[in-house]
């Protein structure tokens, strides 16, 4: 004799399909947050701007793409597993209804998708725990104490709400129009350039060429750069072709050359104009 699946039951099957899928999306997301960090090749060349540019990046990117970019960080067991992991993911979003459908007219049918979606969903959450675990090490290694990563997680569960990333597109191989660039003081007493570009972008040097800069208006105290006022306006590729980081060049007017080098000492650089020959 067949017995009909009950509402309750029903109701099960469809809030562990909910919380499968959504495991899924915590995997995508832990693997975008392990991209960005592990993607510079030294983490001292990392600035802030920088990183959000490329947890932005990270969050736009399907499971898929996110896992191919992570393989060459992580272990073939892990990449395997991953593997797995998405070949799941897209059979939930793609055919796992159309394929069961008969199975869901009967209690024992229903009951056993409800097995196979608890085996998917602990899939995601020990390969989520793996992915925070290697993402755990490279903080560390950034110079965040065990006190400190534990603070965040706490605040996170507490619902304490971060500031949310910037509204932004990470900048590419397009060309920008550069009208002013400006020296400020930094906390530090250090000098550093900001670049305005015509759509009132605030840009600065990263590892990479010119990346995103957390200012968004002139502030008094800036004071115009006269050195390199006398190229301007320029069009520039922001991200010119870079070969180790902090070592670049942007084509200016006048036949010279904006060159970025990095200095002496960690977390330091050095910039010059490269002249064209009289």
């Amino acid at each position: 004799m067949v017995t009909l699946p009950s509402n309750e039951l029903i109701k099960d099957m469809y809030t562990e399909f909910g919380l499968t899928y959504y495991f899924s999306e915590v995997l995508c997301q832990g693997l975008g947050i392990f991209y960005a960090l592990m993607s510079f090749k030294n983490i001292n060349d990392a600035t802030r701007p920088r990183l959000e540019e490329k947890l932005v990046e990270a969050q736009s990117l399907t499971l898929g793409v996110v896992i191919g970019k992570v393989k060459p960080l992580i272990s073939i067991s892990l990449q395997t597993k991953l593997d797995q992991a998405l070949e799941k993911r897209n059979y939930l979003a793609h055919q796992f209804w159309y394929e069961h459908a008969y199975d869901m007219a009967v209690a024992s049918g229903v009951i056993k998708l409800i097995a196979e979606l608890r085996q998917n969903r602990e899939l995601f959450e020990k390969l989520d725990n793996k992915i925070l675990e290697l993402t755990t090490q490279r903080l560390k290694q950034i110079g965040l104490t065990e006190g400190t990563i534990e603070e965040y997680l706490q605040r996170g569960l507490a619902g304490e709400i971060e500031d949310p990333l910037p509204l932004k597109v990470p900048l590419s191989k397009k060309m920008v129009r550069i009208i002013e660039v400006y020296d400020i003081v930094l906390d530090n007493e250090s000098i550093a350039l900001v670049f305005l570009t015509d759509d009132k972008q605030f840009l600065q040097f990263c590892d990479i060429g010119l990346g995103w800069s957390n200012f968004t208006q002139i502030q008094p105290n800036w004071k115009v750069n006269n050195v390199l006022k006398q190229y301007l306006p320029a069009s520039i590729v922001p991200r010119p072709q870079v070969n180790d980081p902090w070592n670049y060049e942007f084509n200016l007017p006048k036949n010279s050359v904006l060159w970025v080098k990095k200095g002496r000492n960690e977390k330091t650089f050095k910039w010059g104009i490269k002249a064209a020959k009289k």
